[in-house]
């Protein structure tokens, strides 16, 4: 963390350093919590020690318009396919596999935009997703079961 000079003993200063947000409209690849170890730490924010926690999500919401809560419910494969913008999850419940790695509650995903991903999810799950412009939903062909073997995996 660079800058911590700024931030007053007692924490009241709620410092973000800015460099360190990452900006979706760049982003080349997938990016999660789960594989981006002290995510946590981009952002000393003040804390109340055993009442109130807060951690700063390292990403630029300015190119988001709409939040929407999306549940899936069990048994649900989304195959293949992308979106033209970038599109943010935080998961609120349950779990899910994208693109093989397992994400669960408190965890969040950045696909940037013409990234193809598949997400699996054999006990459902609920999402925040952010979107820019576009409430993009995947075409209908790539909705179904995760236990049809005779389609790869889906059944519609």
């Amino acid at each position: 963390m660079k800058n911590k000079k700024n931030i007053p003993k007692d924490g009241s200063f709620d410092h973000l350093n800015f460099e360190e947000v990452i900006d979706p409209l760049k982003a080349d690849k997938i990016i999660s919590s789960t594989q981006m170890k002290g995510w946590e730490e981009v952002s000393e924010v003040k804390q109340f020690p055993n009442r109130i926690t807060k951690k700063v999500i390292p990403i630029d919401f300015t190119h988001y318009k709409m939040a929407i809560i999306t549940k899936v419910e069990p048994n649900v494969l989304v195959d293949t396919h992308m979106h033209e913008e970038p599109v943010f999850r935080y998961v609120i419940e349950g779990e899910f596999e994208l693109n093989g790695i397992r994400h669960k509650p408190g965890d969040w995903i950045l696909v940037p935009g013409n990234t193809p991903y598949r997400v699996i999810s054999e006990i459902g799950y609920t999402v925040l997703a952010e979107y820019g412009g576009k409430c993009g939903s995947p075409p209908d062909i790539v909705i179904g079961h995760i236990n049809d073997s005779n389609n790869g995996g889906l059944n519609q």
